[in-house]
């Protein structure tokens, strides 16, 4: 199937493979005609940008934060204030080249595709 080679590629390979993974799909996507396996396709995508978001944001140290966030029982702005963010390590540049990827990818696609912004929009 077409979405594990991309989810493995981006995930898994280098820069390379990532790149000619998300070209593939592109021409997949633009090609489809089929609402379904659009809305699929895209759901798919995004899940891909959560997956990154995600593992860049647990580097942050954002849901360490949150935890301490939520743990107020009353906001405001001494508490906010007083909770920092603990990187765990230096942000990764490959998860956000990655993110920003997919989203040139996604643009590219609805940019051809009227089917594809329907697809985006739901």
């Amino acid at each position: 199937e077409i979405a594990f080679l991309l989810d493995t590629s981006i995930k898994e390979l280098g820069d390379d493979s990532a790149s000619a993974a998300l070209g593939v799909f592109q021409q997949i996507m633009s090609s489809r005609e089929n609402l379904g396996l659009l809305l699929s396709d895209m759901k798919f995508c995004l899940g891909l940008i959560d997956y990154f978001s995600s593992m860049a944001g647990r580097l942050c140290g954002v849901p360490a934060a949150a935890k301490k966030f939520l743990a107020r029982k009353t906001l405001d702005r001494s508490a906010l204030d007083e909770i920092t963010f603990e990187p765990k390590g230096p942000l990764s540049k490959v998860y956000l080249h990655r993110v920003i990827g997919i989203l040139a990818m996604i643009k590219n696609v609805m940019e051809v595709s009227s089917l594809a912004k329907d697809a985006f929009r739901l």
